[in-house]
């Protein structure tokens, strides 16, 4: 072979189409190759002309595509923070039996909570008027049982030492604090009670698989929603691995 072609689109293919078929190839000596190369001194630019600036071309337009997505990644942060200051967040602590923490029995029998906290983020700060909402569905269908604000009993400590306590439709959460609401009521006899109130009744929790969407929101501090599914059967409730699964944030009800 007297020279490489310049089109390095094609350039070798000849040679290893010779090759897959046992033939032997080689180069001329060099100043052969000279020779030839100068015999095709203008085929031979022309083609290197055109390949640089198709390279050129194509550089050009990895540089271009490069900036491209670059500029939006910055432009989806930016505006990831202005959608998300910083603000008080609400995260699922666990769901308990209470007796840890010193929470009430009602008339009906022994609630089991949930309990949710405020973690100390940036810029520490309370999560004001922060609600509840569960919905119980049992798998197979049927109405859901539906608590649209659940009861929190809230314990506080006042700067001063003061112990404040009691019964609230919402509550107030300090950073690196927590608060608990009614889940259901376990009566005497074990019968799962769901109750908008301490004192009213929405329904019971019959045997079988139970899935249950928890919302929890606040009027300044992301709230989430999230579920939690066990199943309750004559004598257990056995709960889901894991115990709760967050679905989504929710924004502060000012920002909605």
């Amino acid at each position: 072979m007297g020279m490489l072609d310049p089109n390095r689109v094609i350039r070798g293919s000849g040679q290893l189409r010779l090759r897959d078929a046992n033939i032997i190839t080689d180069f001329f000596p060099h100043e052969l190759m000279c020779e030839v190369e100068e015999l095709n001194r203008d085929f031979h630019r022309q083609h290197r002309t055109a390949t640089e600036a198709s390279t050129s071309m194509a550089t050009s337009a990895d540089n271009y595509n490069e900036l491209t997505i670059r500029l939006r990644n910055e432009d989806a942060e930016t505006e990831q923070r202005h959608e998300k200051p910083m603000a008080p967040a609400i995260e699922f602590l666990i769901w308990h039996a209470g007796g840890s923490r010193s929470l009430p029995r009602v008339s009906s029998g022994t609630p089991t909570w949930i309990a949710v906290c405020n973690p100390a983020g940036a810029i520490p700060a309370d999560a004001v008027a922060v609600t509840a909402r569960l919905e119980f569905m049992k798998a197979g269908g049927g109405s859901p049982l539906i608590v649209p604000e659940a009861k929190w009993y809230a314990k506080h400590v006042s700067p001063a030492g003061n112990h404040h306590e009691g019964w609230r439709d919402s509550v107030d959460i300090g950073p690196e604090d927590e608060q608990s609401f009614i889940f259901f009521v376990s009566g005497d006899d074990n019968t799962k009670w769901v109750y908008k109130s301490p004192d009213t009744l929405v329904g019971a929790l019959d045997t079988g698989r139970w899935e249950v969407k928890v919302v929890v929101s606040s009027d300044n501090a992301y709230g989430f929603e999230g579920k939690i599914g066990f199943l309750l059967t004559t004598h257990s409730l056995q709960p889901d691995a894991p115990e709760f699964t967050r679905l989504r944030t929710l924004k502060p009800r000012s920002r909605r």
